[in-house]
């Protein structure tokens, strides 16, 4: 007969792991259990995995609104821009001055004048993002919109400037800049960095009210119901309990419905969440001082 050795898990070792918890804190009491029993330290790796699931769809739908964005504000005017010829570093261009250039949304983003009408920005052009003069070509970064229904801000950005150089006699037209200025690069860049500054802006944020809220949940635990927990535990169920609110948050934010009173039924499924969890952890230590 052979001997077949099987290693026992001490009895504090947590059941359900941080993929598992995803799906069970929706519906599982035994789940909160383990959380407030077996899980170590605050679960913080457990709140970076449900952020960083959660804000794909939700940067995919900021990465829709910038390229959008982009496109209108500066590509497409930039499209619109007749050929200009610059000849010891001075600019010309065959078309009356100023030449102005408007978006979609009929709000002018391009002036070129080489008359010297408009040399700067002013509140006259507050979606002016390019400007060509004589000798210099200035530009500014645009606002992004990243919401529909959200108004564009007036973009105050500080100008940068370039002027031409006098050795150097060139030709160059709002097709040639796109593709050999880098734009389009700039434009591929800033959507790779969409993701991962989504997820530290607001993995930062939770970081910071969490603790916050789990002194608030010992004394909801306490008063509501008769239940003393660690500011550990608080945190771990807090946490975890928060799951089903960050999935309701994330859709609302991916789908742009952003409303008065979303604040209010977010604390209400956190609380209804919590409470369950508190609910489970309770009757389970009952059950272990029972007689």
């Amino acid at each position: 007969m052979r001997n077949q050795k099987n290693s026992l898990k001490p009895i504090d070792t947590p059941v359900y792991s941080y993929w598992s918890a995803l799906y069970l804190s929706f519906f599982s009491r035994r789940l909160f259990v383990d959380v407030g029993k077996r899980w170590k330290g605050f679960s913080i790796g457990y709140l970076l995995l449900v952020i960083a699931l959660l804000s794909i769809p939700f940067s995919l739908t900021i990465c829709f609104s910038f390229n959008k964005f982009f496109n209108e504000q500066l590509i497409n005017p930039l499209l619109q821009l007749p050929t200009i010829y610059v000849q010891n570093g001075e600019a010309s261009i065959n078309k009356p001055m100023p030449y102005l250039i408007k978006n979609k949304a009929k709000q002018v983003v391009l002036i070129v004048d080489t008359s010297g009408v408009i040399n700067g920005f002013s509140n006259k052009y507050p979606y002016l993002n390019i400007l060509i003069n004589k000798n210099k070509m200035s530009y500014r970064i645009p606002t992004p919109q990243l919401f529909n229904g959200i108004q564009q801000e007036q973009n105050s950005r500080i100008p940068i400037e370039q002027y031409y150089s006098k050795e150097v006699n060139s030709v160059f037209n709002g097709e040639s800049l796109v593709e050999s200025g880098g734009i389009k690069k700039l434009k591929y860049v800033s959507q790779l960095m969409i993701y991962p500054i989504v997820i530290g802006v607001l993995f930062g944020f939770f970081v910071i009210i969490y603790p916050v809220v789990a002194l608030l949940a010992q004394v909801f635990s306490r008063v509501f119901f008769s239940f003393q927990i660690t500011y550990l535990q608080a945190c771990r169920l807090i946490i975890v309990s928060s799951t089903p609110m960050l999935l309701v948050l994330f859709l609302c934010l991916s789908l742009n419905w952003v409303f008065p009173g979303l604040g209010i039924i977010l604390i209400a499924i956190l609380a209804t969440y919590y409470g369950n969890a508190l609910s489970a952890l309770k009757a389970e230590s009952l059950q272990l001082v029972a007689p």
